[in-house]
This record gives C-alpha cells, sequence and structure tokens, in this order.
C-alpha cells in the first residue's frame, strides 16, 4: 500500500507513475484521500468501478464547500465590522490555495482562531446567528450539547464546543472557535492568538481573514503532532481506532513543502523556533518526509533537525504517561488491519 500511496502523491505532480491506480476504495475513504484519487482518474481518463459514486461524493463536497466559503466570508464580514480580529485556519484556507480543485481538499467545519478574552462576545454573537452548542447526530436532528460537556471543552482542549447551525435546504454548518494556535502537551508551551495575530492577513483571493503562508504551515505542522501524539487525551477517543496520522493532512503538508520558497522555509524556521514549536514543525516534517519519500532541496541545510526521532510512534495516554506504539509509523499508517489490531489491544474502553 505504501509504494501505491507514494505513487499517488507523485502522480498529483505531474511524475509518470502508474502504482496508484488501483488502491482500495475503503483506504482511500479513511485516509480522506478519495477526491486526489477521483482527480487524478479524471485526469488521466481512467474509469475505476466505483467512478459513479465518487462523482456523487464529488458533487456534494463542492456543494458543501461553496456554503462553507459563503458562510466564512458572511462572518468574515461580521467580524469586521465588530473590529474582532479572526483567522480561518485549515481546510478553507488550504483548499482554495494548494489543490487543484478546491474539492479535493473537504473539511466538514470553519475552524476560527480568536483570542482567549474574545470568547464571551464571540459566542454571544453566534447564538444572534442562530447557532447552537451541539452536533449533528445520524438521525439529521442536533444533539444539544450539556453544560457539562461544554464546560469540559472549554477547559481542557484548544476550543469551544463545536457550535452548529441548520442553514437552507437542510445543510447544517459547524464552526469551531480555537482560542489557541498550539496547544499544551506534557512539555510543550501553550501558543496564544496574541503570538501570532500579527502574521493575520487579508486573503484577497478567499476573502476572509487568515494566517500568512508562513505560519499557516506552522500551524499545520503543530496541528498534526498534536493530534499524533495527544489523541489519548481527546475525550472523544474512546478507545477506538485513532486516526492521529492521516494520510491527507500529511499530503496537505507536502503539498506546502513543495510550494515554499528557500527562503520561505527559513522564516518558518525562525517562527517557529521564536514561538517555541520547531519541535513540533521539524517531526512534522520528518513524518511527511518518510511516509511520502520527500527529497526537497530547501530542506537541505536542517537534516541534524529532520532526523527523526520517536515522538511520532508515542503518545502521551490519558494518565499523562509516555507510551510507545509496538508497531512502526509506517505499519499504523498504511496497514489498517494491523493498526486495528493493535489498537484493540492497547487501547480499551
Amino acid at each position: 500500500m505504501r509504494k501505491q500511496i507514494i505513487s499517488l502523491f507523485h502522480a498529483y505532480l505531474n511524475e509518470n507513475t502508474q502504482d496508484w491506480v488501483e488502491i482500495d476504495e475503503n483506504f482511500l475513504l479513511y485516509q480522506h484521500l478519495d477526491m486526489f484519487y477521483y482527480y487524478l482518474c479524471k485526469k488521466n481518463n481512467i474509469k475505476p468501478p466505483l467512478m459513479e459514486k465518487f462523482e456523487v461524493r464529488k458533487k456534494v463536497i463542492e456543494s458543501r464547500n461553496r456554503q462553507y466559503i459563503k458562510v466564512a466570508r458572511d462572518l468574515n464580514a461580521i467580524f469586521e465590522e465588530q473590529s474582532i480580529q479572526v483567522a480561518f485556519l485549515k481546510g478553507i484556507q488550504t483548499s482554495e490555495k494548494y489543490y487543484e480543485e478546491p474539492w479535493i481538499r473537504y473539511y466538514s467545519d470553519l475552524d476560527i482562531l480568536v483570542a482567549r478574552e474574545m470568547i464571551p462576545g464571540v459566542e454571544k454573537l453566534f447564538y444572534q446567528l442562530g447557532y447552537v452548542f451541539g452536533h449533528l447526530k445520524d438521525n439529521g436532528e442536533i444533539h444539544h450539547a450539556t453544560r457539562e460537556e461544554i464546560l469540559y471543552q472549554k477547559l481542557f482542549t484548544h476550543e469551544i464546543y463545536n457550535l452548529v447551525k441548520k442553514e437552507n435546504d437542510n445543510v447544517f454548518i459547524n464552526v469551531d472557535i480555537n482560542f489557541l494556535f498550539s496547544w499544551k502537551g506534557l512539555s510543550d508551551s501553550e501558543i496564544e492568538f496574541n503570538d501570532i495575530k500579527n502574521d493575520i492577513i487579508y486573503d484577497s483571493k478567499i476573502k476572509i481573514n487568515t494566517l500568512d503562508k508562513v505560519m499557516n504551515f506552522i500551524h499545520l505542522c503543530c496541528h498534526l503532532y498534536n493530534e499524533a501524539r495527544y489523541f489519548a487525551l481527546n475525550r472523544s477517543f474512546l478507545g477506538g481506532d485513532p486516526r492521529e496520522i492521516q494520510l491527507s493532512r500529511v499530503f496537505e503538508i507536502a503539498l506546502i513543502l513543495k510550494d515554499l520558497k528557500q527562503e520561505e522555509f527559513n522564516s518558518v524556521v525562525y517562527s517557529s523556533r521564536k514561538l517555541n514549536c520547531d519541535n513540533k514543525v521539524f517531526a512534522s516534517i520528518g513524518v511527511t518526509k518518510q511516509l511520502l519519500e520527500l527529497n526537497l532541496s530547501i530542506l537541505d541545510n536542517y537534516t541534524e533537525e529532520l532526523k527523526m526521532k520517536d515522538e511520532f510512534n508515542s503518545y502521551i495516554d490519558k494518565d499523562q504517561k509516555v507510551k510507545y506504539w509496538p508497531i512502526s509509523i509506517e505499519d499504523r499508517v498504511f496497514d489498517l488491519k494491523l493498526k486495528v489490531k493493535t489498537c484493540d489491544k492497547i487501547f480499551i474502553n
């Protein structure tokens, strides 16, 4: 499977490779790479057995992304009117800027970063706009969060509880309000909104406020690192199969790496060191290089920093202890059967 996935990534970069053609659909869905695959099939006039299913899914994603873009622009205008500085994060920015088609990178919510002290005012604003704390259930109804759930989320995570609203045409909009740029682990320091507020820009293409290119890359690396090591501290993780190294996130980091100029990458290093998160950035780049076999000249001056450590094959358990996976990073990512079997043994409800 690893050879096929590496082929998929390099085929997207217009390199002559065909090993990606017969990738298992379940693996693609699990790793959120199904639209990568569909895009390449269309581009190369390949018709896999599930082409019609991919066509339907693409239309759904395209429609949802358009809806989220519209809502984000409306929210951005409201924030501007009320002098609330924010930055839209992750999917809504990267899907529009780093992919051949926005629907290749799909997302199911809007991530917005605000200052912690602005949270009460932001919550009030979203109430006025018709949002509630909760999430969409499988039956199409909204689960309204309990007071305990709301308080837990605010006290022990990097964000407030999910905000949800039903729009026209039975579309539900989810919004995550983040008050930390990067959250705290065992020895990591928290990175607050005010630490990066000068790196927020207005993106004239997407027409929203977001992070600049350098800080966006740092944020994505921190997010991948935090998910990989701190997933067991998440209350929603109940001993099931954690998707803590999701290949779609690895692909995204790789795509932006390919787009960075040397001067920009040097700025990534400088800024991440200033924020004391360079360990997360280099670890995330290192695992990306390892999984996709990347060879980039902009990394040549940082070979020592990029030497793989044990960080990505360890995690913090619910008792705040460092534990190590009994299988390799490659097996966790590319061998789903072994991954699930391992999780069943080491994570008990």
